[in-house]
């Protein structure tokens, strides 16, 4: 029979698994609110591609006698790049008739009309296509973050609980500030971040349970696999790098573990199918990248390259200007979320077993040899040709292979090394949503910590600028603080975990 206080704390829990998905969407909407529309890498591209997905009947898009050419609403594209690159130019210059004039048409090649990338981000950002042009984007943007936070709650609801704190920190310590900037976008990166968060746990929770449970988690890393390589061309090569290392964590020499490995197989061959059907190959555009000059010698470039690449790393961290690199950065949200990854990841590596060793092993290798083998390719140095983005899901898994833990054992930060974590991230998640507002309602040749003085651009909604960021900052705040509590053993006491089918190779 339950006590009044198993009671309590169960509706507890329950009020924090419902609450804690609510902040981390409103969180991320303030992110989709921050900047304009044609704002992320490539959007001329993006927002091309996803109009002309769309039937040709309703009007939004046309074809032309060039099969390479769309014809669409002027705003989607060309003038939606009027601030692109200058940092002193706000979006004001977009007018204020920006949206609303579909009539206005141009011709373009700027899109996917060659199938370079994968159509399933495309079409299904279509849905949402009107004649208000700032109205959809936003939708779209929304619909993103609805997508990711469903997904992650989903998968949490249906993991083992041993693997819950892996899931729920391995995307909070790597989301700021990329993964904030970009899940809530037109960019097809959106997807391939959802896929590198759930794609590797939903196999491994496939592997490791047996029943409902793993129809479940079967049916679930399907969708993950289909969300990444429906995206983009690498998140399909990145699908298979996470179902190859679920396989690694899970690997026990039973017949049953055979016979359950086809459906690995089977996603296998489908992100494979994705991959081979796009012509996409690393990038279907620079992201506004500046290209130097190309280098004579490859050693040169590969000795270079080696020595540079923990550059591109930290830019996931913060180190690259966000937009098309035209968006920089103040120093807090810089260093802070690298403090937080290094702090959180090196808690998770006390505890110890041979595959997640072998497969934290591979993933970094992946990170090295990834970016230095497109380099060599393309004859560039880093900070040329490869965004951090290109690889942001190889270090989403390695942060989910350095959590995972044992029935035994768990990783523990104490109350004050937790609170540390979740003001760094909250601190660095404020800073950079402020200064991402600013770059935008007013350009950075204002200064100044109120972002509704000399507001020159902002969407057509009742919340301002300044409430916009005050809203997000808190929400995702608490959205942390729900987080620690959702992933602390006080939260369940009297949850049974379900075992795991044998144990990891080695336990240290």
């Amino acid at each position: 029979m339950e006590t009044d206080s198993s009671l309590t704390g169960r509706r507890r829990l329950f009020a924090l698994r419902i609450v804690t998905p609510l902040l981390a969407v409103f969180a991320l909407a303030a992110w989709a609110l921050a900047s304009p529309p044609g704002a992320s890498p490539d959007d001329d591209f993006h927002l091309a591609s996803i109009w002309c997905s769309a039937p040709e009947a309703a009007g939004h898009c046309k074809t032309t006698s060039n099969s390479a050419q769309r014809t669409l609403p002027r705003d989607v594209g060309v003038d939606s790049m009027c601030y692109v690159r200058d940092t002193a130019m706000s979006a004001g210059c977009l007018g204020p008739d920006y949206g609303n004039m579909p009539q206005d048409t141009v011709t373009t090649n700027r899109g996917n009309f060659d199938g370079g990338y994968p159509g399933v981000f495309y079409s299904t950002m279509s849905l949402f296509v009107g004649d208000d042009i700032s109205a959809s984007v936003v939708q779209m943007r929304l619909s993103n973050s609805v997508i990711f936070v469903g997904l992650v709650t989903a998968l949490f609801a249906l993991l083992p609980l041993r693997h819950r704190p892996a899931l729920l920190w391995s995307s909070v310590i790597t989301m700021v500030p990329l993964g904030m900037y970009l899940v809530p976008s037109t960019n097809p990166s959106s997807w391939a971040i959802a896929s590198g968060t759930t794609a590797l746990l939903a196999t491994l929770g496939y592997l490791e349970t047996t029943g409902r449970r793993r129809l479940l988690l079967g049916a679930f890393a399907l969708v993950a696999v289909v969300i990444g390589a429906g995206a983009r061309a690498d998140a399909a090569v990145y699908a298979c790098l996470a179902i190859v290392a679920a396989a690694v964590l899970a690997f026990r020499k039973e017949r049953s573990f055979f016979v359950a490995f086809a459906l690995p197989v089977a996603l296998i061959m489908i992100a494979a199918v994705f991959y081979l059907t796009s012509g996409q190959g690393t990038s279907a555009a620079t992201g506004g990248m500046a290209r130097g000059e190309v280098a004579e010698h490859k050693g040169t470039l590969v000795f270079l390259n080696f020595l540079n690449l923990p550059d591109l790393w930290a830019g996931m961290f913060g180190g690259y200007p966000l937009g098309w690199f035209d968006s920089p950065l103040p120093a807090i949200p810089q260093v802070m979320p690298l403090i937080a990854f290094a702090a959180v990841a090196f808690a998770g590596l006390r505890l110890y077993f041979r595959g997640k060793g072998l497969v934290a092993v591979g993933l970094v290798t992946a990170l090295w040899a990834v970016p230095t083998f497109i380099l060599l390719q393309t004859g560039a140095f880093v900070g040329e040709y490869v965004q951090p983005r290109y690889i942001y899901p190889l270090v989403i898994m390695l942060a989910a292979v350095l959590l995972l833990r044992t029935t035994e054992k768990q990783w523990v930060l104490t109350r004050g090394q937790l609170w540390l974590v979740i003001v760094a991230l909250s601190t660095a998640n404020s800073v950079a949503l402020h200064s991402s507002i600013r770059r935008y309602v007013t350009g950075n040749d204002v200064v100044s910590w109120n972002l509704n003085y000399s507001v020159e651009w902002w969407w057509n909604l009742a919340i301002s600028p300044a409430a916009t960021w005050v809203g997000g900052s808190l929400a995702f705040l608490l959205g942390l603080v729900g987080v620690s509590l959702l992933t602390s053993r006080r939260t369940s006491p009297h949850a049974k975990e379900q075992p795991l089918l044998t144990r990891p190779a080695v336990a240290a």
